[in-house]
């Protein structure tokens, strides 16, 4: 009888697990089934809930993947910035640290596949051609940890959960080395740290105590299975291989670094939960209790700043600075220009002026130098709304009288305007 026909029998447990990967996670999906009846429990993956962890090395790893491919194509982003512009050579260069996530990706894939097949005795499969130059001399690496170290295999690539903990991972294998007794090895293939350092991080004992705390082993993936008691484990590392050399690193995975994995999972379900729900929104003094209180004048004088004249009457409309507003306070407090908020119109919005002024003879040239003209002045250029100030421009045009017809171009507002 097979494991998974023995596993759907009366009175054994059995379990069916699914992985679900997308961009920025990977999740699992638990069937249990214990013999009347089933249920589904969701688990987070180790290496997702260890996302919230802060990482120092990826902002200085992002920098030298961005740096590195302004080296390797310097010359087609110098063509693109000429051909499309800096936009398109800004997304290029923010790509380029997630395309290196990628290959990284790839290259531990194609080499994990490979340690998989050595350790269960089975053929190995093709490497890709073009990861050939960084796989095969990580393998030949792993081939050297084996002569050296001569590990008595007891697994490999295998899938252990925690329920109770919700959380399920991968671990590469587990082996017995000297007298040391049976311990978890997880591979990694990061670049060089500091100093020629191997690039293990503060995360990887983490990875490694969670998975030597899992309470059983799923033999299989994606069919119905009993589960296996999760042997004990006496020591943990990290088998660090690199294209010239190899070390393996040990790793603490005690209990009290496998708390520490537990706080991380927990900040992580947190910011993924009800983090996303913890800010309330603004509130109102009212809401607290407490009573309105009217402004005094002379707070109100402190705040008081000017804004632009309302648009002139119709028959006023000479020229748009004819009506110079309401006469200044002498109490009136001027705002700083760098402290005044900017004031744009967008395209659509600057075509729209343009197509009122034409209709009255004047062209862009005058629209440009009225916007300029107004104090602060107007950008027309740049594609940013300019909400309240573009309703008054707008109305200021609207009661432009018609230019002469023989004028090419006439200043509004300036010299040689209609009166």
């Amino acid at each position: 009888m097979t494991t998974a026909a023995k596993a759907t029998e009366p009175g054994v447990r059995a379990v069916r697990i699914h992985q679900e990967t997308n961009r920025d996670s990977r999740i699992y999906s638990l069937e249990v089934f214990d013999g009347e009846r089933s249920w589904t429990e969701p688990l987070w993956s180790v290496t997702t809930l260890l996302k919230a962890l802060d990482k120092p090395a990826l902002p200085r790893w992002a920098a030298a993947a961005v740096a590195e491919h302004v080296v390797e194509n310097a010359g087609y982003l110098a063509q693109d910035l000429e051909r499309f512009g800096p936009k398109e050579v800004r997304y290029q260069l923010s790509q380029a640290p997630y395309k290196s996530k990628s290959r990284a990706a790839e290259i531990g894939t194609a080499v994990h596949e490979q340690i998989d097949a050595i350790v269960r005795g089975a053929e190995r499969p093709p490497v890709p051609p073009d990861l050939a130059h960084e796989v095969l001399p990580r393998l030949q690496q792993f081939l050297r940890f084996e002569q050296e170290w001569r590990p008595k295999y007891g697994g490999a690539e295998m899938t252990v959960v925690n329920p109770e903990h919700g959380w399920a991972g991968t671990l590469d294998m587990l082996a017995e080395i000297g007298e040391r007794g049976l311990g978890l090895i997880d591979v990694k293939c990061t670049k060089e740290g500091k100093g020629g350092k191997p690039g293990v991080y503060v995360e990887h004992p983490l990875q490694v105590a969670a998975y030597a705390h899992a309470t059983e082993i799923v033999p299989i993936r994606g069919a119905w299975a009993e589960p296996v008691p999760m042997p004990p484990v006496q020591w943990g590392a990290v088998l660090w291989l690199n294209t010239e050399r190899y070390e393996l690193v040990e790793v603490d995975i005690s209990e009290a670094t496998y708390r520490a994995f537990r706080v991380a999972a927990e900040i992580f379900r947190y910011m993924d939960g009800p983090g996303k729900r913890s800010i309330l929104g603004p509130r109102a003094s009212s809401q607290f209790g407490v009573p309105p209180v009217e402004a005094t004048t002379e707070q109100a004088a402190a705040v008081r700043v000017f804004t632009l004249a309302p648009p002139p009457a119709a028959e006023d409309a000479g020229h748009l600075d004819a009506d110079p507003g309401p006469e200044r306070p002498a109490d009136a407090v001027d705002v700083p220009q760098e402290d005044a908020p900017p004031r744009y119109c967008s395209e659509q919005q600057r075509k729209r002026l343009l197509g009122i002024a034409s209709k009255r003879g004047h062209d862009h040239h005058a629209v440009k130098r009225h916007l300029a003209s107004l104090d602060p002045p107007i950008d027309s250029t740049k594609k940013i709304p300019a909400g309240r100030i573009y309703d008054e421009v707008v109305a200021h045009y609207e009661a432009m009288p018609v230019a002469v017809p023989q004028a090419e171009s006439l200043p509004i507002g300036g010299e040689g305007a209609d009166a």
